[in-house]
């Protein structure tokens, strides 16, 4: 026997609080479909079908000091259709470079 009764549960509120920590984007890493995470910037996606290819292309222009080697992952994600800024990473992508 249960003690479980088929019955509305009373009303409530909740109140979250919700902190991410993520690694900061390159700046001087540029995609030529913008930056999806960025909700303030351009972005123009690329659409792929399945089985199909597509491309973007990724430009670096460093300001940091002659010398430097900077070393980065740049992630593809997808973004859903879910009216709302939503993703997955898919892949990552490192890279290294020296700046000359």
């Amino acid at each position: 026997m249960s003690s479980f009764k088929d019955s509305t549960a009373p009303k409530g509120t909740a109140e979250v609080t919700v902190t991410a920590t993520t690694l900061p984007a390159d700046p001087a890493a540029q995609a030529s479909t913008g930056q999806f995470w960025d909700l303030g910037a351009d972005y123009a996606p690329l659409s792929v079908a399945a089985g199909k290819t597509g491309t973007m292309t990724l430009t670096l222009a460093p300001t940091a000091p002659v010398g430097t080697v900077v070393h980065g992952i740049l992630y593809v994600d997808t973004e859903t259709a879910m009216g709302v800024s939503n993703g997955s990473e898919i892949t990552g992508i490192p890279y290294t470079y020296t700046v000359g």
